[in-house]
């Protein structure tokens, strides 16, 4: 739309996007990158151009990935809150008014009522008056009537109604299909989920044929139905489907249940299909091991089509390029039993040879035993693809106890080994094993002295073993699963809960004091007071019942809309709280009384538990939180560091201090145990990097707002570097702790000495400067650009070499300690390290996205490397990857080592710096003392044992 210019016969033209976040979830990024570069080019060429955007907040980070972009449309932006009961009054009254529709006062009101403090709530108001108006029209109405609203039900039943409505009409293939297109239709998100456009010829597989899947998406997109739309293209497979309102995603219930169910197909499944995509393009290669799935990525998919195939999710061309990799894994394997079954009879001959040699002998036996370590590493590796942490601990532990034998081996094995412990031990969650139940165990419970485990099983039996996980006693008189148990406080006494619809009450050694009968469904959670007097029990028949310890039922509590999960008491024994599906926590007196209903939840709430002193509740729910609440259902804390995105991280030289640095325009200073110890605040914009003085006790921080700042360790200010025209990307001591280097956007390296005093302007780049790095001398600096070149020079700012090679930016670059080698990390997915002279010696390649950053550990032969994939990799100096640590749920942007090479500190845009332990002696001290009680339970773990010192008397 446009206007002309008052006193003028200038046109101006006023473009609105809404939805820009739809650009990083619907669109790759090739479309994506198209579609800013075009944009750019109308504001370079349109001068009366105004555009507005409309983006959720939670994408705002995002669009620092397109710099180019973010500097022409950098403007104040204007935070849209939850409307306010006046302006959803406007929401609903102005639009009908222009249309000449009335609305009833009681409807207003109620509509007002139902919207409010419901967040998200509004795409579901837009549906449902969209409704009221169909209805309006089809009654030769002029007015929108509560009586009509009602019958459609309400705000959430609308949408629900006419969906279920619409499911329940098709045939059991139909809805088989149809399920699979609402799931394919949907974008998993972090936070909020979205809206995804697919073609409807590139969903057909073995499952689904072009014809079925033209059939169905008809039907929900009919005139009747409206579900879906589908674009009108003449061939089927050109048809474009998309859901009618991204309301469907967010509150069909439903839609809810099968996301739940699937979500983490849903993401493995979105990944493979990806990844075909890629080996499409680049020609379908049959024999490309490094574009086929191999490894833990076939792994992962053998897994998926053995849990989901049968959802008929995969597109056709996943389902080829499953079936190609396993073809090639299965030549691979064949070669590779060929090569082994040689190279045992060579080494089988050689060691027969090598009799009479000592030293050959002992030669022989060192790679033996190595080789040994590196296939135990690998059949590790296996063993946690498949999900089972506690064995991969316990295999991992007996390799690193066979290393501390043999201390002679370094480089790759060793690191890869560490690596293998240190992720089995922050991965495992079991610490002892339990496992005489026949079926699934459903609930465990301490004794209040923790001497005593009572557990719960689907097969129909309760278990009581001691605290080092002997068996002591086995209840067997229920007639079904047995869902929950609980102990007196005394300890004496437990009641179990079970699918048979009652509750039992036993004595510590198995002996049936009552039965609790009167739920009409299965009974999930059970709980005494404290006096050890009163037992509660929460069931599916949507109440709560309260008895006395004799088994006689005092009262039932009804108010729940839906299943009820979890039961407790408070300490005085005077309040209970329950849990249900219906998404609320209710809190009641003794007798029954319902006092107060905590709303907030948007999913199923799982438990519910009273602090001790009684005054505090925490509730845990399907939509991923923990809410904490006072008696009054007050919500209390929201524990929060950064505020935004943590862009860079920064271990001081003795590695007890780590700095980072945010878009929230601050810098922070913990300690080595994550306690924060000082904010810097100055910056009055993005914090792009930070680095320590060699000594520890200085501080330079790079920032959009074109500065460095350089503070002392306490966070006080000292001077701020001023000279940039542009933002600045990162900053780096020189190793004498008296020169800083600084990077830019104006293309530009400026060195100043530690008063703030510029000393050289390096110029040359002719794209932005991302990164900038000293070698160990200090007389060499390296710098990294948008140009796709490394550029080293010397100390005084001439240019020595030129490094080309990378076929987009490159972000990152740093030197080993001895200063001979140079890696850089880019745009093109891949790590390149170089000799000093710019020849390049090896390409890494493995990360799937943008490496962001890169760093040498301190004796040079291990690289860390940083990505937009999520992960962070370690390397040898070789290019061979060691680790990939996985923990991020969002992009990394930096990478460092500490000083002895035992740590590795990530920062990622998930707002968390992320410490992961690489110290041996650490990782196992640590799996012992994880393993130590089932250990002492476990006699036949021979070899662990030893290597943690447990007697075996």
């Amino acid at each position: 739309m446009g206007r002309w210019g008052e006193g003028e016969k200038e046109l101006v033209t006023v473009m609105i996007i809404d939805q820009f976040e739809e650009c990083f979830t619907m669109s790759e990024h090739h479309q994506r990158q198209e579609f800013f570069d075009g944009l750019i080019d109308l504001l370079d060429n349109l001068d009366n151009l105004y555009v507005l955007i409309g983006i959720r907040s939670d994408f705002r980070g995002r669009l620092r990935e397109y710099p180019q972009l973010v500097e022409r449309i950098n403007r104040p932006y204007i935070n849209v809150e939850h409307l306010s009961r006046e302006e959803i009054e406007e929401a609903i009254a102005k639009p009908a008014k222009l249309v000449g529709l009335g609305i009833e006062g009681a409807l207003q009101q109620q509509l007002i009522n139902d919207v409010e403090d419901y967040p998200g709530s509004l795409p579901l108001l837009q549906y449902t008056l969209t409704e009221l108006w169909k209805q309006s029209r089809q009654q030769q109405e002029k007015f929108l009537r509560l009586e009509t609203y009602r019958k459609l039900g309400g705000i959430e039943g609308t949408l629900e109604k006419r969906a279920n409505q619409v499911f329940d009409s098709l045939s059991r293939v139909e809805q088989a299909v149809a399920r699979r297109l609402f799931l394919e239709l949907t974008q998993v998100g972090d936070t909020l989920d979205t809206r995804r456009r697919v073609r409807l010829g590139e969903l057909v597989n073995s499952h689904h044929s072009l014809e079925i899947l033209d059939v169905v998406s008809e039907k929900l997109a009919s005139k009747d139905n409206r579900l879906i739309t589908r674009s009108n293209e003449e061939n089927s497979q050109d048809v474009v489907l998309d859901v009618v309102h991204e309301a469907l995603i967010r509150h069909w219930g439903r839609l809810l249940e099968w996301k739940q169910s699937y979500r983490e197909a849903m993401v493995v499944e979105r990944k493979l299909e990806a990844a075909a995509q890629e080996w499409q393009e680049k020609g379908k290669r049959r024999d490309d091991a490094g574009l086929l799935l191999q490894g833990g990525r076939l792994v992962e998919a053998e897994e998926y089509l053995e849990t989901y195939d049968e959802l008929g999710m995969l597109n056709g061309l996943a389902e080829e390029y499953i079936q190609v990799s396993r073809q090639k894994h299965k030549q691979m394997n064949r070669n590779r039993k060929l090569v082994a079954g040689g190279f045992i009879g060579v080494l089988v001959l050689g060691t027969v040879v090598s009799t009479y040699l000592w030293l050959d002998v002992r030669r022989q036996a060192r790679k033996a035993e190595e080789s040994e370590i590196e296939v135990l590493n690998e059949l590790t590796k296996e063993v946690w693809r498949l999900k089972q942490p506690f064995e991969a601990l316990k295999e991992s532990l007996k390799i690193v106890g066979k290393l501390q034998k043999a201390d002679w081996i370094k480089g790759d094995t060793r690191v890869g080994a560490i690596g293998n412990l240190r992720q089995s031990l922050y991965g495992v969650k079991e610490f002892n094993s339990l496992d005489k139940h026949s079926h699934y165990v459903n609930s465990v419970a301490f004794s209040r002295d923790g001497n005593t485990i009572a557990s719960a099983s689907s097969d129909n039996t309760v278990k009581v073993w001691n605290r080092e996980g002997k068996l002591l006693h086995t209840f067997s008189r229920h007639s079904d699963s047995v869902n929950s148990v609980a102990f007196s406080r005394d300890g004496k006494t437990i009641a179990s809960a079970s699918d048979d619809k009652t509750v039992k009450v036993w004595n510590r050694e198995g002996k049936l004091l009552h039965t609790l009968s009167g739920h009409s469904d299965s009974v999930n959670s059970v709980a005494f007071s404290r006096d050890g007097n009163t037992i509660a029990s929460a069931s599916w028949d949507k109440t709560v019942k309260v008895w006395n310890r004799e088994g006689k039922l005092l009262h039932t509590l009804t108010g729940h809309s839906d299943v009820v999960n979890s039961v407790a008491f408070s300490r005085d024994g005077n309040t209970i709280t329950s849990a249900s599906d219906d998404k609320t926590v209710k809190v009641w007196n003794l007798e029954g009384k319902l006092l107060h209903t905590l709303t907030g939840h948007s999913d199923i709430v799982y438990s519910v538990a009273f602090s001790r002193d009684g005054k505090t509740i925490a509730s845990a729910s399907g939509d991923k939180t923990v809410k904490v609440w006072n008696l009054e259902g007050k919500l209390l804390h929201t524990l929060t560091g950064h505020s935004d995105g943590v862009i860079s991280v920064a271990f001081s030289r003795d590695g007890k201090t780590i700095a980072s640095a945010s878009d929230d325009k601050t810098v922070k200073v913990w300690n080595l145990q994550g306690k924060l110890l000082h904010t810097l605040t100055g910056h009055n914009h993005y914090v792009n990097s930070v680095a320590f003085s060699r000594d520890g006790n200085t501080i330079a921080s790079a920032s959009s707002d074109k500065t460095v700042k350089v503070w002392n360790r306490a966070g006080k200010l000292l001077h701020t570097l001023t000279g940039h025209n542009h933002y600045v990307n990162s900053v780096a001591f020189s190793p004498n702790g008296k020169t800083i280097a600084s990077a830019s956007w104006d293309n530009t390296i400026k060195v100043w000495n530690l008063q703030g005093k510029l000393l050289h302007t390096l110029t040359g780049h002719s794209h932005y400067v991302n990164s900038v790095a000293f070698s160990r001398d200090g007389n060499t600096i390296a710098s990294a650009s948008w140009d796709k070149t490394v550029k080293v020079w010397n100390r005084e700012g001439k240019l020595l070499h030129t490094l080309t090679g990378h076929s987009h930016y490159v972000n990152s670059v740093a030197f080993s300690r001895d200063g001979n080698t140079i890696a850089s990390a880019s745009w093109d997915k891949t790590v390149k390290v170089w000799n000093r002279e710019g020849k390049l010696l090896h390409t890494l390649t493995g990360h799937s996205d943008v490496v962001n950053s890169v760093a040498f550990s301190r004796d040079g032969n291990t690289i860390a490397s940083a990505s937009r994939d999520k992960t962070v990799k370690v390397w040898n100096r070789e290019g061979k990857l060691l680790n990939t640590l996985t923990g991020h749920s969002d992009l990394v942007i930096s990478v460092a080592f500490s000083r002895d090479g035992n740590t590795i500190a990530s920062a990622s845009s998930d707002k968390t710096v992320i410490l992961w332990n690489f110290d041996l002696n650490d990782l196992v001290q640590q799996s012992c003392d994880w393993l130590h009680e089932y250990l002492v339970t476990h006699k036949d773990e021979e070899e662990l044992r030893k290597i943690c010192k447990i007697s075996n008397k």
